[in-house]
């Protein structure tokens, strides 16, 4: 008997729990329509763009961006030529005078391979800057 009696107010107090439950999620959703209605009277500032405003503004943008291309380029000179002939040109040049000269013949990256490889094959000649970072190349 002891066990029935235990059953029962385990079925009953289980019972309550699910009752309670639904009348908290009854006051939440009560909390929430007036919230909404709060919400939709005062309408706070929105801060930055609109949800889906200027997506069509994004994408015209995106589609001038010159794309990429992953695939080699091709050029006159290699870059080997390239950076000789710019040395050649004027004696004492630096790193950056160089870095400059190969973006302006519409090559990316760096030119920093390159002159390590010169170098090391003794075709030019890198001199340390005196009081200040850098080098500067001449021809041997």
């Amino acid at each position: 008997m002891t066990s029935a009696f235990h059953v029962t107010d385990l079925a009953q107090h289980l019972q309550d729990l699910l009752n309670l439950r639904k009348e908290h999620v009854d006051a939440l959703a009560d909390i929430d329509q007036t919230l909404a209605r709060i919400q939709s009277v005062i309408r706070p500032k929105q801060l930055g763009r609109p949800r889906n405003a200027g997506v069509s503004s994004v994408q015209a943008a995106v589609a001038k961006r010159p794309q990429k291309s992953s695939r080699p380029r091709k050029f006159a000179k290699t870059a080997e030529e390239l950076v000789i002939d710019f040395v050649k040109s004027k004696d004492g040049h630096t790193t950056p005078d160089v870095a400059k000269h190969w973006h302006a013949q519409g090559r990316r990256g760096t030119p920093d391979n390159t002159l390590t490889k010169l170098v090391k094959e003794k075709k030019i000649i890198r001199k340390p800057l005196e009081g200040r970072r850098g080098s500067s190349y001449h021809m041997p």
